[in-house]
């Protein structure tokens, strides 16, 4: 999981916390999301929009229940590590927002979901 694929798109000013985003099931951490990553810029979250495994440039891993939540989890310590003075969200879509609340549920360095 040390080599899971992620975007980092940084705020355009001063940073008001760091967002996860986990895509759906065949999906991958590009499709469509440029736009919400633009509007979550735009208002002061830094976004790491990650490939779970089995997805997008994650194919070498399968996808399972554990592989993904331990994905997501080693996606949350990294994000932690580059943004520690910050809140830190969560956003999943579809089967990302199974992992997404699992997270939040194991995780109490999670301070929102959606």
């Amino acid at each position: 999981v040390s080599s899971l694929p992620g975007t980092l798109v940084r705020p355009m000013g001063a940073c008001r916390g760091a967002i996860l985003l986990v895509c759906g099931a065949g999906d991958n951490r590009s499709a469509f999301k440029g736009p919400l990553l633009g509007a979550l810029s735009a208002r002061g979250f830094a976004v790491l929009s990650i490939d779970p495994p089995g997805h997008g440039a994650f194919m070498a891993v399968p996808t399972t229940v554990e592989n993904t939540q331990t994905a997501a989890v080693a996606a949350l310590d990294w994000l932690i590590e580059q943004f520690p003075a910050q809140p830190i969200g969560a956003i999943g879509v579809s089967f990302g927002g199974n992992q997404v609340a699992w997270l939040a549920a194991h995780e109490t360095r999670v301070n929102a979901v959606v």
